[in-house]
């Protein structure tokens, strides 16, 4: 049946459901309401206004809609906006900006969430497609200026794994119970039983204030020093960085080099200081302690380098 111009207002009844392959459909059915089917060369099913000009189309034989310009939902536009029925929910793609205070994953756990002003809250540590590059913080260990002193602190296999094979140590203010004490940097193979002595090392200081007071301290087939003399009053301690290479590493010798400051009494030092060990064993466990005594206070906060 053809229809030209009907002067009267006409109203289609549909009698049943469309089907596959009809040209130009209009159908019904009691769950679906009202049915528009059709079938081209580009799209199935297009819609026009009155100037003949494309609003919206479905391309053919699929399930995405495209729009010629922007939707508005409840007054606000969502430019080049689309829809992906393949995958579980809704894609929005966008030129412009999608404003939501939290995106969640399909079973309602929380992914991340953006707060006013825009600081954007992680549920978890991110992954990354080209992995986790940077120094990534794994975890701190320490003593709060009036607790309780002690005797080490370590970071054991937990955080010592293959997961990095470089670390990095960062000091802060780690203070002696017992007055002019160094620092000592202590690896281990099996979790903290036994210490790894190191097969070179040397520290080498000078006091801040001149350039003099020039120490030498080696540590060759002993333990690793860190700083000479660290004291413990309220001013003093020790704090800086240590960069650990190759430490979980199981094919080649593993080294560390740093820096620190620190102070004995009145006068501030800076030391820099490398070590060697020539095992191939991988290293899972990390200890500082002091030559006698415990540790007063201060925090040791260890990272990964993600490669």
């Amino acid at each position: 049946m053809a229809l030209s111009t009907i002067a009267a207002p006409l109203k289609i009844t549909a009698g049943g459901d469309t089907a596959a392959g009809d040209d130009a459909a209009i159908g019904v059915t009691a769950a679906e309401g009202l049915i528009l089917t059709g079938q081209g060369s580009t799209a199935d099913i297009t819609i026009k206004n009155d100037a003949d000009t494309l609003v919206a189309s479905v391309a053919t034989g699929t399930t995405v809609m495209n729009f010629a310009s922007a939707i508005t939902v409840g007054g606000s536009a969502l430019s080049n906006t689309a829809t992906n029925a393949a995958v579980t929910g809704t894609v929005v793609k966008g030129t412009t900006s999608l404003q939501t205070p939290l995106i969640e994953f399909t079973d309602g756990d929380d992914a991340m969430a953006i707060a006013d002003g825009g600081v954007v809250t992680f549920s978890q540590k991110p992954t990354f497609s080209l992995g986790n590059r940077g120094y990534t913080h794994l975890v701190s260990a320490g003593v709060a200026v009036g607790g309780t002193a002690a005797a080490a602190l370590a970071f054991s296999s937990t955080h010592i794994t293959s997961a990095f094979t470089n670390y990095m140590l960062v000091i802060e203010n780690v203070q002696p119970a017992t007055d002019s004490q160094n620092l000592i940097f202590r690896p281990s193979v099996d979790n903290g039983t036994n210490f790894t002595a190191t097969t070179l090392h040397n520290l080498r200081s000078v006091r801040l204030s001149d350039g003099g007071n020039i120490n030498n301290v080696d540590g060759d087939g002993g333990v690793a020093a860190l700083s000479i003399n660290s004291g413990n009053d309220a001013t003093s301690g020790c704090s800086g960085i240590v960069h650990l290479n190759g430490f979980t590493d199981a094919t080649n010798f593993k080294y560390f080099v740093g820096h620190t400051v620190f102070l004995e009494a009145s006068s501030a030092y800076t030391g820099w200081f490398a070590a060697s060990y020539h095992t191939t064993t991988a290293f899972n466990h990390i200890n500082l302690t002091f030559g006698s005594g415990n540790i007063r206070s201060g925090f040791i906060h260890l990272y990964g380098l993600g490669e």
